[in-house]
């Protein structure tokens, strides 16, 4: 119990230390400014339809972000994955999957006490398009549209000024409200930012 205390009293004393070193801000996640950027990622997706397992997953993000108020944007994001599923219909074919969302969405980024870093957290819905490839005799491809959501976190580094490197964690669901089953895709994204001011 008291190993527990104290590490709660290091956790709060953490954050509130993080939470005063706004005066250490770099020049990015200001009001006004325009972020454009893009990202490269590499993960994976859960099982779905006649997969036995999961997907290796590939996707490109580019995206924009506006900064009505500091450490505040509003993001929009267009992004092309796939999943490269493999249906034991059988025998093994290839199967894979486009993932086509555009996420409207918001994120808060945290000042650090390491000058020109920062953490944040962010997350996004909207419509997807997902297009099937079947390599199986017979078998058409498809395109479907849903909803997709997601959640991320991650970190930026400014590296010169208005220019920032950043990797995240990213977690969506890109076809709620699917009959056939939500597919869940976890994937690292790293990419590089730049900020406008307006």
């Amino acid at each position: 119990m008291r190993r527990f205390t104290r590490l709660t009293g290091v956790f709060v004393a953490l954050m509130v230390f993080v939470f005063s070193a706004s005066a250490l801000q770099a020049s990015t996640a200001k009001k006004f400014n325009l972020g454009v950027g893009g990202y490269l990622g590499m993960g994976a997706a859960t099982t779905y339809g006649w997969s036995d397992h999961g997907a290796f997953a590939f996707g490109i993000e580019p995206e924009v972000q506006f900064f009505p108020i500091d450490n505040l944007s509003v993001t929009f994001r267009c992004l092309w994955e796939r999943y490269f599923y493999v249906y034991d219909y059988g025998k093994k074919y290839d199967a894979p999957m486009d993932v086509i969302p555009f996420l409207f969405g918001v994120r808060f980024y945290f000042p650090t006490f390491i000058d020109k870093l920062k953490i944040y957290l962010g997350g996004g819905i909207g419509p997807a398009v997902l297009i099937h490839h079947y390599d199986i005799p017979h078998w058409k491809d498809d395109t479907d549209a849903c909803f997709a959501m997601d959640f991320y976190g991650g970190v930026e580094y400014e590296v010169i000024s208005q220019l920032a490197i950043t990797g995240m964690f990213n977690t969506m669901l890109p076809n709620l409200e699917y009959d056939n089953g939500v597919i869940a895709r976890f994937m690292f994204f790293f990419g590089v930012q730049y900020y406008i001011a307006l």
